[in-house]
């Protein structure tokens, strides 16, 4: 069987070149041709149109600048004010401005930070938080209930046995930060909130920069319940509270306690290096479009109806705006660091 398969092959392939040889026998003799020039024809060229449309320019109806602001209870805010500043400052700069509404600084943070939000009105941590991370670029500062910036206070029971070094007559203190906060080693504090400035940050901040080490303070949440815990004692040694910008011993809270101003001391009071709330934008907001919303809010606020209008569109005080930089936050910057306090934690969604 395998001889018979071996020959069909041999003559299979026998066939095969006879036919080739056939083939090229028979083909016509070559003839000398000229060669003809190749023509090379260019396709014409055809443009599809572009289906995705061009962005329309910020400030305009398509794609308007968008204001945030914390407002904390969004079920139960009447809006109102806040659209008719919107409209104001649309009318004022010929762009066409919004306002997004949010309930905490993180989410507020999170849309600045991937440049659906191009302005907001910022407290200072928050502030510093976008700052750090370059999507914020503040520009004007609120000067609120008389003041552009507030401090922080150490309040003491009069019985306690540590020294005051305040004076309240003057408003002066009458030593540096390492006198009159070395009494406070190994005491108890009693803290507002881990997030309040001047009730927590600061005076953590200042006991840390000067090497004094407190016990685990008592979160108290509010800077009227700080002196109230003082006054009944058995809860802490020392507490902290706002000071220059008005003194919670006179909260309407406390109308319980009429003798509270004097059973209640200042021992001593930081300088005041607290900015208020800001209107800060992002960074590439084009330089003519940040400078006419500069114009616009300084204008606004400087006509009582203006500063009325600010005061309930953002539900806080306005007396005044002015223009800062980065520069005025540097003191705070600093005891934010020595109080070792992480700003992308405190905000994280």
């Amino acid at each position: 069987m395998k001889a018979a398969f071996i020959k069909r092959c041999s003559s299979f392939a026998v066939l095969f070149l006879v036919s080739i040889l056939v083939l090229t026998n028979c083909q016509p003799p070559r003839q000398n041709v000229t060669p003809q020039p190749t023509i090379l024809v260019t396709p014409t060229e055809t443009f599809s149109p572009n289906l995705t449309p061009l962005a329309s320019p910020l400030g305009s109806d398509e794609n308007p600048l968008v204001i945030g602001i914390i407002v904390e209870n969004l079920e139960f805010t009447d809006l109102s004010a806040l659209k008719d500043l919107m409209e104001t400052l649309s009318i004022s700069t010929g762009y066409t401005i919004v306002s997004k509404e949010f309930a905490t600084p993180g989410e507020l943070l999170s849309d600045m930070e991937a440049g659906f939000v191009h302005a907001a009105w910022l407290m200072p941590l928050p502030y510093i938080r976008a700052s750090n991370n370059d999507f914020a670029r503040v520009a004007l500062l609120i000067n609120h209930f008389g003041v552009y910036e507030y401090g922080s206070q150490f309040l003491a029971s009069a019985d306690s046995g540590f020294i005051t070094y305040y004076n309240p007559v003057t408003s002066e203190n009458l030593a540096d930060a390492s006198t009159a906060l070395s009494q406070f080693a190994d005491q108890r504090p009693c803290w507002v909130a881990p997030d309040s400035l001047s009730g927590y940050v600061v005076p953590a901040g200042l006991l840390a920069e000067n090497g004094i080490s407190v016990q685990p303070g008592a979160i108290i949440r509010d800077h009227a319940a700080v002196v109230r815990a003082l006054y009944v004692h058995g809860i802490c040694d020392f507490g902290a509270t706002f000071a220059l910008s008005g003194d919670p011993r006179t909260s309407p809270a406390l109308q319980d306690l009429p003798d509270v101003m004097n059973r209640i001391i200042v021992i001593w009071r930081s300088d005041a290096i607290i900015p208020n709330m800001n209107f800060s934008t992002l960074p590439e907001l084009p330089e003519e479009m940040r400078q006419k919303l500069i114009a616009s809010l300084v204008d606004l606020a400087s006509r009582p109806e203006g500063r009325q209008l600010l005061s309930e569109s953002l539900n806080y005080d306005v007396q005044e705006l002015k223009a800062i930089d980065d520069e005025t936050y540097e003191p705070l910057k600093r005891l934010i660091e020595a109080a070792q306090i992480n700003l992308d934690t405190l905000f994280q969604e």
